[in-house]
């Protein structure tokens, strides 16, 4: 009897083992999938930004590829969304930015209004909504 509970646990040890190693691996194989494909597209886009001696660097980039590398299936994440999204944006910024200036209002106006033409579009990509911001403090 006391060969047979041992048996028994070491099935139950064996099978714990498998579904506790499953997922974490495949976790941990996403993960790291993610974190280099972002590595890789900052580094590319910082290497291109030094290269060409143009800022192509913004900060809404890195949320951008939280979403395209963590989450690649969401439709926020889709390439229409992501280079519509961010050229739709930043085109708002610099329209009100060139129509009035830095100003409170302005920064609140080219928001709202980059979030009405990324919906009315087809364009959501939630990182674009700070484009708006960042052209005009450019």
């Amino acid at each position: 009897m006391l060969a047979d509970e041992q048996v028994s646990k070491i099935e139950r040890t064996t099978t714990l083992r498998k579904l506790l190693n499953a997922p974490i691996t495949g976790k941990l194989f996403a993960a790291a999938v993610s974190g280099i494909g972002g590595m890789l597209a900052i580094a590319l886009l910082a290497r291109l930004s030094v290269s060409l001696n143009t800022p192509l660097l913004i900060a809404p980039f890195g949320a951008s590829c939280v979403l395209v590398f963590a989450i690649p299936q969401s439709p926020l994440a889709q390439p229409r969304n992501v280079i519509g999204g961010h050229l739709l944006s930043s085109a708002i910024g610099l329209a009100v930015f060139g129509l009035m200036g830095a100003s409170p209002l302005a920064y609140g106006l080219a928001v709202g209004l980059a979030i009405a033409a990324m919906q009315f579009s087809g364009t959501l990509h939630p990182p674009a909504g700070a484009d708006p911001i960042v052209v005009i403090l450019a």
